[in-house]
């Protein structure tokens, strides 16, 4: 049995630590979520409500070279999506919706999946449509930076 296995919960014999890890990100999805519904953007600034306070850049990238890197605006599309603005995530980072659409569909997949597994059936492997998710994400993160990196690179 491999590494990945064995961290996967992928053995026959062990349906209470495949409800486990399948509990676990359900959990950190529902946490993600909640965070970045109580969050808000503000002048394409993220901030704690109640304390109007600004969150601090957290890219290396953008602060050594000043171009932003392919995830940047990941945090403030996701936050937008949750509150219903569209137009918003998709001006921060278009790639904010597909991970927003991820972590919203972990939360029925993980729970058919525990449902799965305390029925004895062993759990989907989604392994071929999350290759796919998140090579489709690589590429819509690249293609969205690659006009400011021109002038980056050039």
């Amino acid at each position: 049995m491999t590494f990945v296995d064995r961290v996967a919960g992928r053995q026959t014999g062990c349906p209470k630590r495949q409800i486990v890890i399948q509990a676990a990100v359900l959990l950190a999805s529902a946490a993600v979520i909640a965070a970045a519904w109580w969050l808000k953007v503000q002048d394409a600034e993220v901030m704690l409500p109640g304390w109007n306070l600004a969150l601090p850049e957290l890219c290396w990238f953008k602060r050594l070279t000043g171009v932003e890197c392919p995830g940047c605006g990941l945090t403030r599309s996701v936050i937008s999506l949750v509150h219903g603005h569209f137009a918003a995530a998709w001006q921060f980072n278009p790639t904010g919706l597909l991970v927003g659409g991820a972590l919203a569909a972990q939360i029925p997949y993980r729970i058919m999946q525990i449902f799965r597994v305390w029925r004895g059936a062993s759990p989907w492997r989604a392994d071929r449509a999350s290759s796919a998710a998140i090579w489709i994400a690589v590429v819509l993160m690249l293609a969205n930076r690659l006009p400011e990196w021109r002038h980056f690179v050039m």
